[in-house]
């Protein structure tokens, strides 16, 4: 039996409570994930037996134990061993191991353990929840990011995973969250879309397939201002491939100030947000000679002095992410062999950009406003929404009001009463009048969406010969 073998072991157990475990599939990703703490996990199985019962090894960070778990995880004994001890244990697993990190979000009373697979089941990712008892799963209201339940899935089971891997059914999943949106433009191109977790479980799992048969990969990741492109989707494949991959941003391959006054001279008046601010030969280069496994003298940017004063060395890595706002152009285009266009409404770009400049530069909203306007969204137009032509799918990273608003920390409370209050009764409050205003609002909808539905308001409030 699986006990007499852990018994024979001398390993010191540690008692462990029953309890009921759920598992979901996600739709989105928890905004701000990595505020979260997470660990490490690498698993796998010394023997699994017919009615259930399996011995697992386990490695969380920097502890290490030996695990005896009954048939639906009813019954579990875990027992701590030595660094030295996992060593000497791990080649005796069957069939692979399991590598995840996994990020611990505490949500009403519980925690929440996201996963992230990686090492051959790269793009699966899972949300599990443990209960005391039935009572107290009843109770437990989902996130609304939670999707499908696997609890009663044998195929997502750690084993299963395992000795089979990605379950075929998973891509079935995936499917389901591509979606046509109704905008003519993206009818006529035809190209599949996805939320933001769907989506990006799609981009690993077709670099995983293209890493089948060719090494390197170029992935061109490619989005307006503020859509997503770096931080949640570039960031993500970088840490799921880890020392595999490398980031090459586009901003490095700016010609610099001194090119652009050399231009305004010439009688070419350029700005920073199209493409000919770049040098996109340079980078064309560059990028076919990592195809070819061959090492390049990137520049470095600095944004301080607006110029490219110093260069870097990179070596060639089997994952090569690019991401920049001009990522699909079709100067660059055909060096991509996985291309995804990240996709976020001029609302959106504009509150999010509003929301980073003025943290990031300090930035008076109007002046913000006034760039976007100007600048940022007609060179959007011209320049990249047309790239999007030539992604393989969309990735949807759209605004979240309710989520963000909150996360800027840029909003506030308003409480009013509809009342009639006597001025008299306030004089008798010791209450002073100090001025009277007129104003007037007029409110506006943007053109991609209905704030009525989504709980906002776009608002300019006439005052005093003053609009806010």
């Amino acid at each position: 039996m699986l006990e007499n073998k852990i018994e024979q072991t001398g390993f010191k157990e540690q008692p462990t409570n029953l309890e009921i475990e759920r598992k979901f599939l996600i739709k989105a990703l928890p905004v701000d994930l990595d505020k979260y703490p997470k660990e490490e996990i690498a698993q796998g199985y010394l023997a699994i037996s017919e009615d259930g019962n399996e011995i697992r090894l386990r490695k969380t960070n920097d502890q290490h134990f030996l695990t005896i778990k009954s048939q639906g995880a009813d019954i579990r004994k875990n027992i701590e061993i030595t660094p030295e001890q996992f060593k000497a244990l791990w080649p005796q697993i069957i069939n692979n191991g399991i590598n995840k990190t996994r990020y611990l979000i505490p949500y009403q009373s519980k925690t929440i353990y996201l996963d992230f697979y990686k090492e051959g089941l790269e793009g699966l990712i899972t949300a599990e929840v443990k209960f005391s008892n039935e009572e107290e799963m009843k109770n437990f209201e989902l996130p609304d990011w939670f999707s499908e339940e696997i609890s009663y899935n044998p195929n997502y089971k750690n084993r299963n995973l395992s000795a089979k891997g990605l379950p075929q059914e998973y891509q079935e999943y995936l499917n389901k969250f591509s979606s046509t949106s109704k905008e003519p433009m993206k009818e006529n191109l035809g190209i599949p879309e996805y939320e933001l977790a769907p989506g990006i479980n799609k981009l690993v799992n077709s670099i995983r397939e293209k890493l089948i048969n060719q090494k390197p990969v170029i992935v061109e990741i490619a989005g307006g201002s503020a859509s997503g492109k770096t931080t949640l989707v570039a960031s993500r494949v970088k840490e799921i491939f880890k020392g595999r991959s490398l980031i090459i941003s586009m901003d490095d391959y700016y010609r610099g100030q001194k090119f652009m006054e050399d231009e305004v001279r010439q009688g070419h008046i350029l700005n920073w947000d199209q493409p000919e601010a770049l040098n996109l030969e340079l980078l064309k280069t560059h990028l076919q000679a990592l195809q070819q496994n061959k090492k390049i003298e990137k520049p470095v940017y600095n944004f301080k002095t607006a110029e490219a004063e110093t260069t870097e060395i990179i070596e060639p890595k089997s994952v090569i992410i690019l991401e920049g706002l001009f990522a699909l152009d079709d100067t660059l285009k055909d060096q991509g062999d996985v291309k995804v266009f990240v996709d976020i409404g001029p609302h959106g770009r504009f509150l999010r950009r509003l929301l980073r400049d003025i943290e990031r530069t300090g930035q008076a909203p109007k002046d913000i406003l006034k760039y976007f306007a100007q600048i940022v969204e007609p060179m959007h137009e011209k320049y990249i929404e047309s790239t999007k032509q030539n992604a393989d799918f969309i990735i949807k990273n759209e605004y979240e009001p309710t989520v963000e608003a909150e996360r800027s920390g840029l909003h506030e409370i308003q409480l009013k009463f509809k009342t009639a209050i006597d001025e008299q009764v306030l004089r008798k409050l010791g209450a002073e009048k100090l001025s009277v205003s007129i104003q007037v609002d007029n409110y506006y909808n943007p053109s991609d969406r209905n704030l009525i539905e989504t709980g906002e308001i776009l608002r300019i409030r006439e005052e005093g010969g003053k609009k806010y």
